[in-house]
């Protein structure tokens, strides 16, 4: 790509992120009672490590520049900081790489989860990234019990003596771009319950 076209992509996601940041808050996860606010943190010198581990997954996911741009705009070398925007919380990248390592021990390799939203009851929504069709989907997990929390983790994964029963459909009216998350995700996750995949 030419450097005038790869810098117009480059300005085209920023203004695509730019209404997110106003509300965009993050927290250490040691530290989640005290969010910083998005534009008090140090953006600068970006760590070399940190940029490895996103260009890796970034790639191997087809991840769009918006979510990649997100998860490289703050300095933090232990990387546990997670941005949170009207109680979505997008994971750092460290708990994505963990996610990955966790997802491929499994034999899931399609997909990955980019952030949540907790629902009540031990129930939470993720929003999760399909490199397939490079369109994202929001997906219902955990639970109230031990047996619901089981039935849901066989339903993505799978286990030992069955397979997994969550597939997507490439027609699916339920997988969205990412123009379609960063709006979904600036709302209370209750107002886009039709979204969900299951």
């Amino acid at each position: 790509m030419d450097p005038q076209a790869n810098t117009i992509k480059y300005l085209k996601a920023l203004q695509n992120i730019a209404p997110l940041l106003p509300n965009l808050t993050v927290s250490h996860k040691e530290d989640e009672d005290d969010p910083k606010t998005f534009y008090n943190l140090d953006i600068q010198n970006v760590s070399l490590e940190l940029i490895a581990i996103v260009n890796k997954f970034a790639e191997y996911y087809d991840l769009p520049l918006e979510i990649k741009l997100l998860l490289l705009m703050v300095k933090n070398k232990e990387d546990k900081v997670e941005f949170t925007n009207c109680s979505f919380k997008f994971f750092s990248a460290n708990e994505i790489k963990d996610r990955h390592h966790n997802f491929t021990r499994d034999n899931q390799t399609r997909w990955i989860d980019l952030g949540m939203v907790y629902s009540g009851m031990g129930y939470w929504h993720a929003l999760s990234w399909d490199k397939v069709t490079k369109k994202a989907f929001i997906r219902l997990d955990g639970g109230s019990s031990g047996h619901d929390r089981h039935y849901n983790r066989e339903f993505y994964f799978g286990s030992s003596s069955k397979q997994a029963r969550f597939t997507i459909n490439t027609s699916d009216k339920q997988l969205y771009n990412i123009n379609d998350i960063l709006q979904v995700i600036q709302q209370p996750i209750e107002d886009n319950y039709y979204m969900v995949t299951n």
